[in-house]
């Protein structure tokens, strides 16, 4: 009993983590140029999504000034800076100020999911293989507490490890689309870059999660570079 109980209290320490970081993907501003031409202050590293020191562009649909890969949401009604999508879920887009936490609400879904397969899973395993004899409603909650975890589970791992290759490749989601529409096929027919904004996973990875510690960069960035496409590993090897 005090070891269920210990791991009842442990099991509310992702949950905190999902409820903190859903809320700063879903109430963070993601970032959007600011009226009068101007843009937010951010670190240099981002400095050519910010469009400073070039020309700004403007948009279209609200008139206001638009950096590079910056894009306007319908849904939010304003230009986004470097705007990966906008996401249902969290009733909010996902760009430059708020991706980290995103990603790692996907993460903290993942460990949710995984810890309430592996905890229900003992219970599955009798009803379906050994057909233990219980009642028709706790074989329902049994088999629906497993598979709706593992269903959402088999959903969000892909997608994380999509987003994580986004990451690598200093790409966003709306970029992906159109490098692989006919207009970008064209592009990279007649010899333009596929992204001009790649500078090594590392670097990459840097400018949205953080740098990993010292200690272990170079495992870490050999598992990067597995994820990634060759150009993308080669680039990174050259700015080492």
């Amino acid at each position: 009993p005090l070891l269920h109980e210990a791991a009842g209290y442990l099991g509310l320490v992702p949950l905190g983590r999902l409820l903190v970081d859903y809320a700063r993907a879903a109430f963070r501003d993601p970032g959007s140029p600011v009226a009068g031409g101007a843009v937010e202050a951010a670190p240099d590293a981002v400095v050519l999504e910010l469009g400073q020191g070039q020309e700004q562009r403007r948009c279209r649909v609200c008139a206001g000034p638009k950096p590079a890969r910056s894009h306007h949401c319908k849904i939010c009604r304003r230009c986004i800076l470097k705007m990966d999508h906008h996401c249902p879920f969290i009733n909010n887009c996902v760009g430059l100020r708020n991706h980290r936490a995103f990603c790692l609400f996907l993460l903290d879904l993942i460990v949710c999911c995984a810890i309430v397969v592996v905890g229900m899973a003992p219970q599955a395993f009798r009803m379906l293989i050994r057909r233990s004899r219980s009642r028709w409603a706790h074989w329902v909650h049994v088999i629906a507490s497993t598979g709706i975890p593992l269903f959402w589970l088999l959903i969000l791992a892909p997608f994380l490890v999509f987003h994580v290759q986004l990451i690598l490749m200093n790409e966003t989601t709306l970029e992906f689309i159109s490098r692989r529409s006919r207009r970008g096929r064209k592009a990279r027919a007649a010899g333009q870059p596929d992204n001009g904004y790649s500078r090594g996973v590392m670097e990459n990875f840097a400018e949205v999660c953080g740098s990993p510690p010292a200690i272990c960069r170079r495992k870490v960035e050999r598992v990067f570079e597995l994820l990634v496409p060759v150009h993308v590993a080669k680039l990174a090897k050259r700015n080492a």
